[in-house]
Protein backbone atom coordinates (compact mmCIF):
# COMPACT_ATOMS: atom_id res chain seq x y z
CA UNK A 1 0.00 0.00 0.00
CA UNK A 2 1.37 3.79 -0.80
CA UNK A 3 1.52 5.37 2.30
CA UNK A 4 -0.68 7.83 3.61
CA UNK A 5 -0.21 11.44 3.79
CA UNK A 6 -2.50 11.93 7.07
CA UNK A 7 -1.05 12.53 10.41
CA UNK A 8 0.27 9.28 11.86
CA UNK A 9 -0.25 8.41 15.27
CA UNK A 10 2.00 9.02 18.37
CA UNK A 11 0.07 6.31 20.29
CA UNK A 12 -1.72 3.56 19.87
CA UNK A 13 -4.63 4.70 21.85
CA UNK A 14 -5.60 7.24 19.65
CA UNK A 15 -8.46 7.67 17.60
CA UNK A 16 -7.25 7.62 13.58
CA UNK A 17 -9.41 7.52 10.23
CA UNK A 18 -10.27 4.11 8.41
CA UNK A 19 -7.09 4.96 6.14
CA UNK A 20 -4.44 4.92 8.46
CA UNK A 21 -5.80 1.86 10.31
CA UNK A 22 -6.14 0.10 6.87
CA UNK A 23 -2.63 0.48 6.48
CA UNK A 24 -1.81 -1.25 10.13
CA UNK A 25 -3.97 -3.93 9.70
CA UNK A 26 -2.63 -4.87 5.79
CA UNK A 27 -6.55 -3.95 4.34
CA UNK A 28 -8.47 -1.85 2.24
CA UNK A 29 -10.74 0.77 3.92
CA UNK A 30 -13.57 -1.11 2.25
CA UNK A 31 -12.59 -3.97 4.58
CA UNK A 32 -12.53 -1.70 7.50
CA UNK A 33 -16.20 -0.64 6.79
CA UNK A 34 -17.24 -4.07 6.07
CA UNK A 35 -15.51 -5.06 9.30
CA UNK A 36 -17.46 -2.42 11.47
CA UNK A 37 -20.60 -3.37 9.40
CA UNK A 38 -19.99 -6.83 11.21
CA UNK A 39 -19.33 -5.40 14.63
CA UNK A 40 -15.63 -6.86 14.62
CA UNK A 41 -13.97 -3.35 15.04
CA UNK A 42 -15.61 -0.49 17.12
CA UNK A 43 -16.10 3.08 15.43
CA UNK A 44 -16.01 5.83 17.81
CA UNK A 45 -17.53 8.71 15.32
CA UNK A 46 -18.16 8.53 11.65
CA UNK A 47 -14.77 8.00 10.24
CA UNK A 48 -12.92 7.38 13.52
CA UNK A 49 -11.68 4.71 15.01
CA UNK A 50 -9.73 3.74 18.08
CA UNK A 51 -6.34 2.39 17.12
CA UNK A 52 -5.79 -0.33 20.26
CA UNK A 53 -8.98 -1.51 20.17
CA UNK A 54 -8.77 -1.97 16.56
CA UNK A 55 -6.39 -3.82 16.41
CA UNK A 56 -6.82 -6.12 19.21
CA UNK A 57 -10.44 -6.78 17.81
CA UNK A 58 -8.88 -7.52 14.12
CA UNK A 59 -6.37 -10.06 15.85
CA UNK A 60 -8.95 -11.93 17.51
CA UNK A 61 -11.07 -12.05 14.45
CA UNK A 62 -8.58 -13.20 12.61
CA UNK A 63 -7.67 -15.97 15.06
CA UNK A 64 -10.87 -17.20 15.46
CA UNK A 65 -11.80 -17.57 11.79
CA UNK A 66 -11.18 -21.59 10.55
CA UNK A 67 -11.66 -22.14 14.14
CA UNK A 68 -15.52 -22.25 14.33
CA UNK A 69 -15.91 -24.63 17.74
CA UNK A 70 -14.08 -24.58 20.99
CA UNK A 71 -10.90 -27.42 21.26
CA UNK A 72 -13.56 -29.97 23.35
CA UNK A 73 -15.90 -29.29 20.60
CA UNK A 74 -13.69 -30.73 18.12
CA UNK A 75 -12.39 -33.37 19.82
CA UNK A 76 -15.77 -34.72 20.66
CA UNK A 77 -16.80 -34.68 16.91
CA UNK A 78 -13.63 -36.48 16.07
CA UNK A 79 -14.42 -39.23 18.61
CA UNK A 80 -18.16 -39.69 17.13
CA UNK A 81 -16.51 -39.95 13.69
CA UNK A 82 -13.99 -42.50 14.65
CA UNK A 83 -16.77 -44.29 16.46
CA UNK A 84 -18.83 -44.39 13.57
CA UNK A 85 -15.77 -45.45 11.53
CA UNK A 86 -15.28 -48.34 13.84
CA UNK A 87 -19.19 -49.45 13.34
CA UNK A 88 -18.63 -48.93 10.01
CA UNK A 89 -15.71 -51.23 10.07
CA UNK A 90 -17.21 -54.22 12.23
CA UNK A 91 -20.08 -53.93 9.80
CA UNK A 92 -18.24 -55.19 7.03
CA UNK A 93 -15.96 -57.19 8.94
CA UNK A 94 -19.45 -58.88 9.26
CA UNK A 95 -20.24 -58.79 5.95
CA UNK A 96 -23.34 -56.73 6.83
CA UNK A 97 -21.95 -54.51 3.61
CA UNK A 98 -22.09 -55.40 -0.11
CA UNK A 99 -20.33 -54.05 -2.98
CA UNK A 100 -21.96 -51.63 -4.67
CA UNK A 101 -21.13 -53.18 -8.32
CA UNK A 102 -22.19 -56.62 -6.85
CA UNK A 103 -25.35 -54.98 -5.61
CA UNK A 104 -26.26 -53.66 -8.96
CA UNK A 105 -25.60 -56.51 -11.12
CA UNK A 106 -27.16 -59.08 -8.62
CA UNK A 107 -30.38 -56.23 -8.98
CA UNK A 108 -30.08 -56.22 -12.73
CA UNK A 109 -30.29 -59.91 -12.82
CA UNK A 110 -33.04 -60.10 -10.17
CA UNK A 111 -35.47 -57.63 -12.18
CA UNK A 112 -34.35 -60.11 -15.45
CA UNK A 113 -35.76 -63.38 -13.95
CA UNK A 114 -38.83 -61.78 -12.20
CA UNK A 115 -39.72 -60.13 -16.00
CA UNK A 116 -39.53 -63.75 -17.23
CA UNK A 117 -40.96 -65.29 -14.42
CA UNK A 118 -43.90 -62.64 -14.89
CA UNK A 119 -44.21 -62.53 -18.37
CA UNK A 120 -43.72 -65.94 -18.92
CA UNK A 121 -46.78 -66.65 -16.59
CA UNK A 122 -49.72 -66.11 -19.68
CA UNK A 123 -48.02 -68.65 -21.66
CA UNK A 124 -47.50 -71.28 -18.99
CA UNK A 125 -50.88 -71.14 -18.07
CA UNK A 126 -53.03 -70.73 -21.00
CA UNK A 127 -53.39 -74.11 -21.79
CA UNK A 128 -54.67 -74.73 -17.85
CA UNK A 129 -57.34 -71.89 -18.55
CA UNK A 130 -59.46 -73.05 -21.17
CA UNK A 131 -63.05 -73.34 -20.30
CA UNK A 132 -62.74 -72.45 -16.88
CA UNK A 133 -64.72 -69.80 -15.18
CA UNK A 134 -63.93 -65.76 -13.54
CA UNK A 135 -63.47 -66.87 -10.34
CA UNK A 136 -61.40 -70.52 -10.96
CA UNK A 137 -59.04 -68.41 -13.56
CA UNK A 138 -58.07 -65.70 -9.98
CA UNK A 139 -57.08 -68.74 -8.71
CA UNK A 140 -55.03 -70.68 -10.84
CA UNK A 141 -53.75 -66.96 -11.80
CA UNK A 142 -53.04 -66.19 -7.73
CA UNK A 143 -51.68 -69.55 -7.30
CA UNK A 144 -49.14 -69.17 -10.33
CA UNK A 145 -48.24 -65.59 -8.92
CA UNK A 146 -47.09 -67.06 -5.60
CA UNK A 147 -45.25 -69.68 -6.62
CA UNK A 148 -43.40 -67.31 -8.98
CA UNK A 149 -42.69 -64.98 -5.94
CA UNK A 150 -41.97 -68.31 -3.91
CA UNK A 151 -38.97 -68.76 -6.35
CA UNK A 152 -37.94 -65.41 -6.25
CA UNK A 153 -37.71 -65.26 -2.45
CA UNK A 154 -35.41 -67.98 -2.09
CA UNK A 155 -32.76 -66.59 -3.69
CA UNK A 156 -32.95 -63.66 -0.98
CA UNK A 157 -32.82 -65.73 1.90
CA UNK A 158 -29.26 -64.80 2.71
CA UNK A 159 -30.03 -61.19 2.84
CA UNK A 160 -30.81 -59.39 6.03
CA UNK A 161 -33.83 -57.22 5.97
CA UNK A 162 -34.32 -55.32 9.03
CA UNK A 163 -37.47 -55.44 11.12
CA UNK A 164 -40.08 -52.56 9.57
CA UNK A 165 -38.49 -52.35 6.36
CA UNK A 166 -41.34 -54.88 4.66
CA UNK A 167 -44.09 -53.42 3.60
CA UNK A 168 -47.25 -53.87 6.57
CA UNK A 169 -50.01 -54.37 3.62
CA UNK A 170 -48.46 -57.07 1.67
CA UNK A 171 -50.70 -60.13 0.80
CA UNK A 172 -49.61 -63.32 2.62
CA UNK A 173 -47.99 -66.09 1.01
CA UNK A 174 -50.88 -67.91 1.00
CA UNK A 175 -51.50 -70.95 -2.28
Amino acid sequence: MKRNKEKQPKTFNEFVPATILSEFLGVSTRRIHQLVAEKVIPRESRSRYPLAESVQAFIKHISNQGRGSSLTDERTRLTQINIERKKMELEVYRGEFVNKADAIRELVDREREIKTAFLSLPKDSSSELIGKGAQEIEAILTKKTFEICRQLARGYKGLKIRQGEAPTNAPENKP
